[in-house]
């Protein structure tokens, strides 16, 4: 597949990902068998770009939690974290 072509004549990059990446249950099927609950977001970014990150919603994540993940991940890779529910109306 190719990426369309953007307004200015520069290839558009897709970010493609899922709602998380962890699920106990892709081991074995997404997962290599044996790996780890901490090692499944490594796992995870190589094949995906981005994920989004649900738990945010309840609770807001430590410093020290978003700077291992994102040391889990290659550069360019996409967080998309949803607003957390007390700043909802």
């Amino acid at each position: 597949m190719v990426a369309p072509e953007s307004k200015r004549g520069r290839i558009a990059k897709a970010h493609i990902g899922t709602m998380g990446w962890s699920y106990p249950f892709w081991v074995g099927d997404f997962y290599s068998a044996g790996v780890k609950p901490s090692g499944y977001l490594t796992e995870y970014s190589k094949s995906f770009n981005s994920v989004e990150v649900d738990n945010t919603f309840y609770r807001i994540p430590s410093t020290s939690t978003t700077k291992a993940w994102r040391e889990q991940t290659p550069d360019g890779f996409l967080f998309g974290f949803k607003v957390n529910r007390r700043y909802h109306d």
